[in-house]
């Protein structure tokens, strides 16, 4: 019977996992909550999600002492019933007083509500001025992004592909790496999780792709011969789904290069790659097939 119990309880658990989504419950936690109700009144909330406007604070005490009491305000309105609108996050208290008494702060019974779902501050963007990354060749942005309040809840990059960001980084700042392909007027734009949205917006305009330019290459070749940018690498490979390097030369002061293959079965593909020159050229990429 226990190992039963143990089972069903490991299922329901998983079914939690399963089921709930950590995003939503990350969202809720920011809910307001009452810390006090010393006279049972009726509280309500205009909004208990992450919002980005103000939230409508609604308190009733008719149901305390017969209605015969009023919730203290710099007015003194003498009134049971309080519409509050509150813009800022912050814990804040209201003091309840009856009718037929003094007012004496000593016997006043307290209100207490922790207002945490109010997020009006725009998220931030930088857009780091593009660089060439090593290696790759690849003509790279990095984007930071930020928010102090709710948090990175998405990232829209100018394909329109959206970027979840992690909920354990929520609230953290985030580089996010883009590779540009052409130049061009690029649009970044940041949401958070209470609906607040920034748009940043950066123009690319010395993007250049190294040249490459690949003589015929036959079943009876044994060399493959073309030019580039001078003085840069090449490198062949058997193109995908293989990928393997079978050559790597680099070019003359003239941007010629000659790289033994060996002799290659006519259909074979294969792909010729620059690596670029630092902080000159994009590496370019040429897809070939071995003719006969």
């Amino acid at each position: 019977m226990k190992k039963l119990y143990k089972v069903l309880l490991l299922i329901a658990m998983l079914s939690l996992v399963i089921f709930c989504n950590p995003r939503e419950g990350f969202a809720e936690s920011f809910s307001p909550t009452i810390i006090e109700n010393e006279v049972n009144a009726k509280i309500t909330f205009s909004n208990r999600k992450l919002t980005n406007k103000p939230i409508t604070v609604t308190i009733d005490t008719s149901n305390s002492n017969g209605g015969n009491n009023y919730i203290y305000d710099l007015h003194n309105e003498q009134s049971n019933k309080a519409v509050i609108q509150i813009t800022e996050n912050g814990v804040y208290n209201w003091y309840i007083f009856d009718k037929d008494k003094e007012l004496i702060w000593g016997k006043a019974k307290k209100i207490t509500i922790d207002i945490k779902n109010i997020d009006m501050k725009k998220p931030k963007i930088t857009i780091n001025k593009p660089s060439l990354e090593y290696g790759t060749g690849n003509y790279q942005l990095n984007i930071e992004v930020a928010d102090a309040e709710s948090g990175i809840k998405t990232v829209i990059y100018p394909n329109n592909y959206n970027k979840i960001i992690p909920l354990e980084e929520a609230l953290s700042g985030h580089s996010l790496p883009f590779v540009v392909y052409k130049n061009g007027s690029y649009k970044f734009t940041a949401i958070d999780f209470a609906g607040n949205r920034t748009e940043k917006y950066i123009k690319v305009k010395d993007y250049k792709k190294a040249k490459l330019k690949i003589n015929k290459v036959t079943s009876r070749s044994s060399y493959i011969k073309g030019y580039s940018e001078k003085n840069t690498w090449i490198s062949i490979y058997y193109d995908y789904p293989a990928g393997a390097r079978i050559a790597k030369v680099k070019t003359d002061s003239k941007g010629k290069f000659s790289a033994y293959i060996g002799k290659q079965k006519t259909g074979t593909k294969l792909l010729v790659s620059t690596l670029h020159i630092p902080k000159k050229h994009v590496s370019a990429n040429k897809r070939i097939k071995v003719s006969k």
